[in-house]
Formats: C-alpha cells, structure tokens, sequence
C-alpha cells in the first residue's frame, strides 16, 4: 500500500474511533455487532482494535466491513493539554475497495 493511503487511512481511523464490526474475514470468533476502538493504524493500513470481547484483532479497511459508530475528529483548542480529541457521531459505510 502507498504511503499516502495509509495517511488516508489513519486520517479516516484516529486512536478513539468507535467502530461496528458487521463482518472479518476468516474470523468467526468475531460476530456481527461487536463494538471497538481504534488503537492505531500501523505503516501497512491495518487498524488496529481494541474490542469489547477483548480481542486486539486489527481490520483490514478493504477487506472487512464495519461502520464508524463515532469518529474522532480535530484536537480540541480549549483542552488543557492540547490532547484531547472531539467527537462526531457518524453512522456510515466505509466503502469498499
């Protein structure tokens, strides 16, 4: 993958991110509806989770599909340390590829 589309993909997938799995694949153990977070998107686009049911299984943005329940958007000025994040609630696809 680019390096400019991981920067994409990390643009799209901040640390906070909630996500709604609907499908991984090759991963039964991971049902439909499981809720996470975003941890990191690593150099080769992989977004990495931490899930409800305790897994850190990272999605694969073009092979698994999933809905960004609330996504995490611009660092917001009025924090003390600059750090903390804002939240938008967004109920949309991530298209495939």
């Amino acid at each position: 993958m680019r390096e400019q589309d991981v920067e994409r993909i990390r643009q799209m997938f901040r640390p906070g991110t909630q996500i709604v799995l609907q499908e991984m694949a090759g991963e039964p153990q991971m049902p439909p509806g499981l809720r996470g977070n975003v941890r990191f998107v690593d150099d080769i686009g992989q977004v990495h989770m931490r899930w409800e049911n305790g897994s850190r299984l990272a999605l694969h943005p073009f092979e698994d599909t999933f809905q960004v329940q609330e996504k995490v958007t611009d660092r917001d000025p009025a924090a003390k340390d600059g750090m903390e994040m804002t939240r938008e609630k967004e109920e949309k696809e991530v298209p495939e590829r």
